[in-house]
């Protein structure tokens, strides 16, 4: 049986392969749908930024079939220079990396990402926070995992939370099984200091886009 926050999301998303709208000039969220036992088929959202000649992709889709559909749709552009971040190791995050790393485009990963994934071909960064053109990466520290991390466009007012947020409708906090309900509340609450001024949050799942997904975040964080 599908648990609420799964219906509330698949009634806000079409089971196509690949849904992509326009937040900016720039910046597009996408979101990808993949089957994740138990819970059945989930949306997953990424985001990419689109400047030039150049790319910056995050996150990768749920398998390498959609990692290539993220690639041809970012080729289509007549873009070859491409940037891929992960913003954690859970298969929605990094289940199309192989698409990339295959091409020889980097996929930087935290070092705690790194280590978890083992694949000697990251581009692995370290310490809290990274430049890396239009984007700051930056670790807050465990929440949802141990190794979730957002980006911040600063140009766009635009952060993406990844599973680390919840999206501002979410009943619960969904897979907790390799969270850290101890410093998610931290990590929340970094994010707050850090990227209050964010006009839009994207949360991993859920379809929106408002600020308050931080607070929500948090509510959700202090039920018993």
């Amino acid at each position: 049986m599908k648990t609420p926050w799964l219906l509330a999301l698949l009634g806000s998303f079409s089971l196509h392969a690949m849904d992509i709208k326009p937040l900016s000039d720039h910046l597009y969220r996408y979101t990808l749908v993949g089957d994740f036992a138990p819970y059945g088929k989930v949306p997953t959202n990424g985001v990419i930024y689109l400047q030039g000649n150049k790319a910056l992709l995050v996150d990768t889709g749920w398998d390498l079939v959609q990692g290539r559909e993220l690639l041809n749709w970012i080729q289509a552009k007549g873009i070859k220079d491409v940037d891929v971040v992960l913003t954690h190791s859970h298969l929605d995050r990094r289940g199309g990396m192989g698409v990339f790393l295959d091409a020889g485009l980097p996929v930087w990963a935290h070092e705690s990402t790194a280590a978890l994934l083992k694949e000697p071909r990251l581009t692995v960064w370290s310490g809290s926070q990274l430049k890396l053109g239009p984007a700051e990466l930056y670790y807050p520290g465990a929440g949802h995992s141990p190794d979730n991390l957002v980006v911040w466009f600063a140009g766009q007012s635009v952060l993406f939370g990844g599973c680390l947020v919840k999206d501002e409708e979410a009943k619960s906090l969904g897979n907790l099984e390799d969270a850290d309900l101890g410093h998610w509340p931290v990590a929340i609450t970094a994010l707050e200091q850090r990227f209050g001024q964010a006009k839009v949050v994207i949360p991993g799942h859920g379809p929106s886009l408002g600020p308050g997904a931080l607070a929500h975040t948090l509510s959700l964080l202090k039920k018993p």
